[in-house]
């Protein structure tokens, strides 16, 4: 009779949970840190600062940024994050460049409002600019009076899954800003 299969079953096993566990041990850590700063700063513009960073670091994904309306109804990336080797700069100036556009094609009548239409656009301007090398996550930040802005999260791994847990994460890291916000 051969067990080696069941062995190997039995190894892979062990290893996906070690894995999950390491995983569930990363995030329980970063999204405690999120509750201090939470608690801690003063300042949002401190606590916007780490947005980016902990998307990035609880979704795995090599990037992370928060795109806000300002109280003067301005649209501006407000953070970016790359991880390693990733350019921020030239992410940071094909954002830009989108939000002036998608904004240029609103003031000039040809788009109605800030509303879904207009996310949907600036995202497939955003995509359609980066050549479709980097995907791209996002969640909706809401407040009590509508959409504040929007969390994104981007890699360039063909392989990486946007599996639900990764969209819990990034949905909860957007619940937090928006208190953030909200309380300032």
């Amino acid at each position: 009779m051969n067990y080696e299969p069941q062995v190997m079953s039995v190894a892979a096993l062990q290893e996906l949970v070690a894995d999950l566990s390491r995983q569930q041990k990363k995030t329980h850590e970063l999204l405690s840190n999120l509750g201090f700063a939470l608690r801690s700063f003063k300042n949002l513009n401190q606590f916007l600062e780490l947005i980016p960073l902990m998307v990035t670091r609880v979704t795995d994904g090599e990037g992370g940024a928060i795109i806000l309306f300002k109280k003067t109804g301005q649209l501006q990336i407000q953070q970016l994050h790359c991880q390693g080797e990733g350019n921020c700069n030239d992410l940071r100036q094909r954002i830009e460049t989108a939000i002036f556009k998608t904004l240029t094609d609103v003031s000039e009548g040809r788009e109605t409002s800030f509303q879904t239409d207009f996310w949907d656009k600036l995202e497939s301007r955003i995509e359609l600019d980066l050549d479709y090398q980097v995907q791209i996550f996002r969640t909706p930040i809401l407040l009590e009076s509508g959409e504040r802005g929007r969390l994104y999260v981007f890699t360039r791994n063909p392989d990486y899954g946007w599996t639900i847990d990764r969209q819990k994460l990034l949905q909860l890291v957007a619940d937090q800003t928006a208190v953030a916000i909200h309380n300032d």
